[in-house]
């Protein structure tokens, strides 16, 4: 009876999540559409319901849309609980599901990377700072549960998300040590990628 009423419960936090994406949403229609991005309405139609299964995580079939709706995102748009919230449910979903080559495959370091490089420093106008840094340090979690590679790496863009990772680290102050963990992760990792790539060609 408690597992039931426990499922029941993540169904409707979950169905409350999403709705509440749909909302945030249509209130960006106006200025994702004059971009020429993907509309508000053409997300809709989609479906959002249809990207989480019956526990509310998103399902890897489903990364493309979601990037679509991360990218959808213009550099100032959008409250960043809603991104925060996002992220998250991204996250879960790689733990969880083991989703996280569906996320890379999607593009999801290029959806990110903006969300990571608004909390660095800019304008002193700048709103929100700490809701921005909460943001990429929860992008940053999400990174190091994703099986990147060295050609994940190298195709990520300019600038590079090793070069967007390196710049919070010396730059944002929540997200340093963080970063620099991240970093030597992926050093490690091509340095392993080079020693096998080596032995390959012996």
């Amino acid at each position: 009876r408690g597992s039931k009423a426990q499922a029941a419960s993540r169904r409707e936090n979950s169905a409350s999540y999403w709705r509440g994406l749909e909302e945030a949403i249509d209130e960006a229609q106006v200025q994702i559409g004059s971009r020429g991005k993907m509309t508000a309405l053409a997300l809709r139609t989609q479906g959002l319901a249809d990207c989480v299964d019956e526990q509310g995580v998103i399902l890897g079939t489903r990364m493309p849309f979601v990037m679509k709706l991360m990218l959808s995102y213009g550099d100032d748009e959008g409250d960043t609980s809603q991104r925060l919230e996002l992220v998250r449910a991204v996250r879960d979903s790689v733990r969880q599901r083991r989703t996280g080559r569906n996320f890379l495959d999607a593009g999801g370091l290029v959806a990110l990377k903006p969300w990571l490089l608004a909390a660095l420093p800019r304008a002193a106008t700048q709103r929100d700072d700490a809701g921005r840094q909460e943001v990429a340090l929860e992008g940053l979690r999400l990174l190091q549960e994703l099986p990147v590679t060295l050609r994940c790496l190298t195709e990520s863009g300019d600038p590079g998300i090793g070069k967007v990772v390196t710049r919070l680290q010396k730059c944002c102050p929540k997200t340093e040590s963080f970063a620099a963990g991240l970093l030597n992760g992926w050093k490690e990792m091509v340095r392993r990628e080079d020693e096998a790539r080596k032995r390959a060609a012996a």
